[in-house]
């Protein structure tokens, strides 16, 4: 999910749903647009920043290896 704006009514949600062993160019995906669909728009939205203010978010820092990072996040 990649958000532009999402605090305007003018926001927009770019969505594409991953399948297993599946190819990018085969994946779904959708735009939706504030104006246009406040609903759905608002129910992705809200689980997006549900999950980042969850204190199960944990920061990964992109110049440690992915062993690293496993190790530091446990520690917590």
């Amino acid at each position: 999910m990649t958000f532009l704006d999402p605090e305007s009514d003018n926001g927009v949600l770019f969505i594409t749903f991953s399948g297993y062993k599946m190819e990018l160019q085969d994946m779904p995906s959708s735009i939706i647009y504030k104006r246009r669909n406040k609903k759905w728009f608002n129910f992705f939205y809200s689980g997006f920043r549900n999950l980042w203010n969850s204190e199960n978010t944990n920061i990964v820092n992109f110049n440690e290896s992915w062993e690293d990072n496993l190790k530091r996040l446990q520690c917590h």
